[in-house]
């Protein structure tokens, strides 16, 4: 992971996608729902771990201010999707919450593999 972050987190994102997009067609039996939420919480707990990583790559020579910077991400994105959550139940249902979480896993997804097309490298630790 580590050494692959964005082909990690990719893979994870991609994970996330299918399950959270499936569960509220497939998730209304016993076996679907605990598979499907099988699968998006094992994917899910590579997040926080795909995300410190590749900040830390971005940021070799300040990791300290790359974990500020990681948290800070994190608590946003909390508060945006639960804002977005509150929005999408008003107005429509708690399974049009899953598909915007799937829709949003799907960027993601797309968004980190364009990342790497791009062949960015990463910076150099300090020696």
């Amino acid at each position: 992971m580590s050494r692959y972050p964005r082909a990690t987190f990719a893979a994870v994102a991609t994970a996330i996608a299918p399950s959270t997009l499936l569960l509220p067609v497939l998730g209304h039996g016993l076996f679907g729902a605990i598979a499907l939420l099988a699968v998006w919480g094992m994917a899910y707990g590579g997040v926080p771990v795909c995300s410190q990583t590749w900040f830390a790559k971005s940021a070799p020579r300040s990791i300290e201010a790359s974990s500020v910077l990681f948290t800070t991400s994190i608590q946003a994105t909390i508060a945006v999707g639960a804002l977005a959550g509150g929005v999408v139940v008003d107005r429509a249902s708690p399974a049009a919450i899953m598909s915007l979480g799937g829709v949003v896993a799907a960027l993601s997804a797309l968004i980190v593999c364009a990342h790497y097309a791009k062949r960015v490298p990463w910076p150099e630790p300090k020696r």
